[in-house]
Formats: C-alpha cells, sequence, structure tokens
C-alpha cells in the first residue's frame, strides 16, 4: 500500500520535560498521532466520533419498526427480519464471486507472474509486524521473513512489540536479526491495540510500499513483487491490495 505522510496533532496533555516548559516529546507526538490522528484530522472517517444524528434517528426508526412488528404480527416481523439480515451476507457471496470472475476471466494470475518490475527500479517496502505475547512463533516468524524474495538493501522490516510485554521482547533478542530487521518497542498507553501499534510504527516506516503481516504469517517468497506488480498496473484509485 502506498504510504500516507502523518502530521503531529494537538490531542494530548503536555508532559513536563527537563530543562523547563511544557511539551511533547517525541514518543509522546507520535503516540497521540496513533490515537487521535484521523479523529482530528477526518472526523467523519473515525469510529471515535460515534454515529452521525442520520444513522441514529434511522437505527431508532428501524428499532421502533421492528417492535411495533413484534407486537402486531410476530410471524411476518420475524420473517422480515431473517430476510433484511440476509441481505448483507448475499451481498459479500456476490462480491467474492464477482473478484473471482474477475480473477479468472482475465488470466490475472498468470500476467502478474509474469509482470516483473527490474531489480534496479524496485522501491523500498516496509514490512510492518505487531507483536503482542507472540513469543513462541518468533523463531518461525524470523525464518519466514528471511525467505522473502526481496533486495535486502531495498527492504525495512520493523518487529513492532508492546513496551509492557518482556516475553516477546526476550524471545526477539534470542534469535538473529538481518540488518534490515530492527525491533521497535511502543511506549505503553491506551488502547493497547494493534491499530494503536501499527499507526505509532508507521511514522518510522520509511518504505514507499507497506505491508502488514501477522506473527503467523509465511507469506510466498515472491509476494511482494506480485503485489508490487498488480500496484503498478492498476489505476491510481487502488491505495490496497488483500492477500
Amino acid at each position: 500500500m502506498q504510504r500516507a505522510r502523518t502530521a503531529s496533532l494537538n490531542c494530548m496533555p503536555l508532559r513536563k520535560v527537563r530543562g523547563g516548559g511544557d511539551r511533547l516529546c517525541a514518543d509522546d507526538w507520535r503516540l497521540q498521532e496513533a490515537v487521535c490522528g484521523l479523529a482530528s484530522r477526518s472526523p467523519e472517517l473515525s469510529a471515535a466520533t460515534g454515529l452521525p444524528d442520520w444513522q441514529k434517528r434511522t437505527l431508532a426508526a428501524l428499532a421502533a419498526g421492528a417492535g411495533c412488528g413484534a407486537l402486531l404480527a410476530p410471524e411476518s416481523a420475524l420473517i422480515v427480519l431473517l430476510a433484511v439480515m440476509a441481505i448483507p451476507f448475499l451481498l459479500v457471496v456476490a462480491l467474492r464471486g464477482v473478484a473471482l470472475w474477475h480473477l479468472l476471466g482475465r488470466a490475472e494470475v498468470r500476467r502478474l507472474q509474469e509482470l516483473r518490475v527490474a531489480e534496479e527500479a524496485l522501491p523500498l517496502y516496509t514490512i510492518l509486524v505487531p507483536l503482542f505475547r507472540e513469543a513462541p512463533v518468533v523463531p518461525q516468524l524470523v525464518c519466514a521473513l528471511e525467505t522473502i524474495d526481496y533486495p535486502r538493501d531495498k527492504l525495512e522490516v520493523l518487529l513492532i512489540v508492546e513496551s509492557i510485554d518482556g516475553e516477546t521482547q526476550a524471545a526477539l533478542r534470542k534469535v538473529r536479526l538481518d540488518r534490515h530487521m530492527r525491533v521497535l518497542v511502543v511506549p505503553d498507553g491506551s488502547p493497547r491495540t494493534k491499530p494503536r501499534a501499527l499507526q505509532y510504527a508507521l511514522q518510522f516506516a520509511k518504505g514507499d510500499y507497506v505491508v502488514v503481516y501477522d506473527a503467523e504469517d509465511v507469506p510466498a517468497p515472491d509476494q511482494l513483487r506480485r503485489a508490487l506488480a498488480a500496484l503498478s498496473a492498476a489505476p491510481d484509485r487502488l491505495g490496497c491490495l488483500q492477500a
């Protein structure tokens, strides 16, 4: 995915630092961006702002209608409710069917396998791997990351671990990490979630493209190259791929 630049925002209390004065240290700025950045820049895209008024009114009207239907005609109301609940699932099935038809109908798999970017033109790729209480899988994870077919001088791997997770940090210290891999410790804070850890780490990423792997993932060696080929061949409106 093409990486977007981030900006610092004022949504955290200031902290005293040595030397006097009230200012935010670097970690505080990054943490506030991770937690509050989207809500401050684009509140309409953030769940932190809650439901818009029109959605609240719509849900209230639907709840009132369902209540009246349950009182006046319980069986009919139940049938209608089940039919309405089935619509989202049917839409998901239809979307996946269309995607599969598009993939097979245009022989995208073969085309992407044949499409390669010249070695000297390959961009810098950043791999983000959030870890929390994942000590047992660390050796397997590092081994899987080492098999990725991409120039090491154009690859950056950030192993993201929470500051309170001493077990995973100890496991990472026991394995040998290549020079393009490094451990990034996220300062403790709230909420302690994977999105927060990723948003914090994204501010350290240097890559033109970013990929996120879970600790248990074993990516195909050529996955980064295929994703790059797909993004290069797609319209500009395509910003992300899911494998």
